[in-house]
């Protein structure tokens, strides 16, 4: 059935909004002025589907002891592992997500969407001179 906890998945879907439009407003410019860019989007997008907890559990990664822990903090920074693994809460658990599993994506996001805008507008104007 319906239950509240599932409200919580909108700021977690505007996080990953707000991510992936930064993301793409900065890789578009890329990709106008060096067309290998979109090459290595999609290089990097296969290897972030292997590098995100989609087909198994955030606590596989975090809780196994064979693991180095300098893998662990690495792997950690990726912004999508936190997201997946927050709407795995939701939607599987029926639970809120913790506040601190979001701070991470959210400060990412944010970046992104800035360094996203300010890179666009300054491409904005030429863009379609090199196309």
């Amino acid at each position: 059935g319906f239950s509240l906890t599932y409200v919580a998945l909108l700021p977690i879907f505007v996080c990953q909004l707000v991510m992936v439009v930064g993301l793409a407003m900065l890789f578009s410019c890329g990709n106008v002025y060096f067309r290998d860019v979109g090459y290595m989007v999609n290089v990097a997008v296969v290897f972030g589907f292997y590098a995100s907890p989609i087909f198994y559990d955030l606590s596989f990664v975090t809780e196994n002891e064979g693991i180095p822990q300098w893998l662990v903090t690495l792997y950690l920074l990726n912004p999508m592992a936190w997201l997946i693994d927050a709407y795995r809460t939701v939607l599987f658990d029926q639970q809120l997500p913790a506040l601190t599993a979001l701070a991470w994506p959210a400060v990412v996001a944010a970046l992104s969407l800035a360094l996203g805008v300010v890179v666009f507008r300054r491409y904005a104007p030429t863009l379609s001179d090199h196309l």
